[in-house]
């Protein structure tokens, strides 16, 4: 069975962005787990993660992305998780996004041609997405 398991590291959030993600991934990833590199907790995600059957740590400190991805890796891992989704703070997905990853993986799979997957990257701000930015420099 799959077992998606989300990891978003966070330093310094918005509240707003954190409630569009909790709202967007739990209706598409099993657990979410944040991990906190800003110097005070924040009680407030906190809670309202664990109302979405999400997990909250904080550092205390910035130790750096990779180290706070690691944690959340570990901490996935031993929930038995399948895949792990790697996000920060300001990332958003859109919807169905793990239901077309799982089904690219499966493709690719059955190819012998799977190294990793993600997500296309979308600048809504300025409204540009990461391959019309390769396919413009061409």
């Amino acid at each position: 069975m799959v077992k998606v398991i989300c990891v978003i590291v966070l330093y310094n959030p918005k509240i707003e962005n954190i409630l569009k993600q909790l709202y967007i991934l739990s209706k598409q990833v099993s657990n979410i787990m944040f991990v906190d590199n800003s110097s005070n907790s924040n009680q407030k995600i906190k809670k309202t993660a664990e109302q979405y059957s999400g997990h909250y740590i904080t550092n205390y400190k910035n130790v750096g992305i990779a180290a706070a991805q690691n944690q959340g890796i570990q901490w996935a891992l031993s929930k038995k998780c399948t895949h792990v989704l790697i996000m920060d703070q300001d990332s958003l997905l859109g919807a169905n996004s793990i239901t077309k990853l799982l089904a690219t993986e499966q493709q690719l799979l059955n190819n012998n041609k799977l190294g990793a997957i993600g997500p296309v990257y979308e600048d809504v701000r300025k409204k540009i997405n990461l391959m019309q930015k390769i396919s413009m420099r061409k």
